[in-house]
């Protein structure tokens, strides 16, 4: 059995894919296996890259989707195919460092209580010139939140999927990435996996994003519109509408009424506490996971101070 399992989605970005296949020729630690899932692009180069990884002594699964069925679907379908203790969602255009393998292995052994590490990711500016990558100079470091953790919004947004690595079973448990998201299902998984397990960190630059500046149409990242609609918003809605769904059903939020009602009243600025409420619930459980009142008090007083 493999240590690690890297999933990696991609459709029509051979340029992208190739160097992530020469990233993971120069990983340090090589206790790991290579999931492809091209999710509906053309086959003859993914097919390419396959063989070159195999004759580089790296364990290859490579998945063809019959189409383009998303992001999420092609993390999943990638687990399903795996075999590794860990599982980490790399991207065709993100890479690693050499030894982030190596120190998340480190990590699990000395915390076996931890389901999950993650580590500061650097995002790398690029554009693509006539076939080739070309470096356009970094920008911001991802830094998860460890100050902070009752707003865990913090320590989530700033968790990519390129540096984020999950114990198998804590994947399956949090029921892998949401098929009805498109593009934030990172996000929305993450909520769920604070909620089953502690995250650890590893305090260093050892994941890198890929940022393309004015893309071709394949190699954008996967980010802003359809249509003139923001898809992160739109993704964000369909979780929190589903999310306030299941909260309705349990009658948590009902539950929940009197006690926010009385918290906002503490405050001088009555009416505008009071119309922040609703959103002030909808962070209580997308942020905090609380499953009593009492937790869900501490939480509310906390966010007034």
């Amino acid at each position: 059995m493999k240590d690690f399992s890297i999933i990696t989605r991609t459709k029509n970005r051979t340029i992208m894919l190739e160097r992530l296949f020469y990233n993971l020729c120069e990983q340090k630690y090589r206790a790991f296996e290579w999931i492809i899932v091209n999710d509906g692009g053309e086959e003859i180069d993914v097919l390419d890259i396959e063989k070159k990884a195999k004759s580089c002594g790296i364990d290859v699964v490579l998945i063809h989707n019959g189409g383009s069925l998303g992001r999420s679907y092609s993390a999943n379908i990638g687990v399903s195919h795996s075999i590794g203790k860990y599982i980490l969602i790399l991207d065709d255009d993100d890479f690693i460092s050499i030894d982030f393998l190596q120190k998340a292995n480190d990590f699990f052994i000395h915390n076996k209580d931890f389901g999950a590490v993650t580590c500061y990711s650097q995002i790398v500016n690029e554009k693509i010139v006539e076939g080739k990558i070309i470096n356009c100079g970094n920008g911001n470091v991802y830094k998860p939140s460890t100050s902070d953790l009752s707003i865990i919004g913090l320590h989530i947004h700033n968790i990519p999927t390129c540096g984020l690595i999950i114990r198998r079973e804590l994947f399956i448990r949090a029921g892998g990435y949401p098929e009805f998201i498109s593009c934030t299902e990172d996000w929305a998984f993450a909520t769920k996996l604070i909620q089953l397990t502690n995250i650890g960190i590893l305090s260093e630059v050892l994941a890198f994003i890929s940022k393309r500046i004015a893309p071709e149409s394949f190699y954008k990242n996967t980010t802003s519109d359809k249509a003139g609609i923001d898809t992160h918003l739109l993704d964000e809605l369909v979780w929190k509408n589903n999310r306030v769904r299941e909260e309705l059903n349990n009658n948590q939020i009902r539950a929940l009424l009197p006690i926010l009602g009385f918290i906002a009243l503490q405050n001088q600025e009555i009416s505008r506490q009071f119309i922040l409420l609703n959103s002030i619930l909808q962070k209580i459980y997308r942020f905090t996971g609380a499953k009593t009142i009492a937790m869900a008090y501490r939480k509310v007083k906390q966010y007034f101070k």
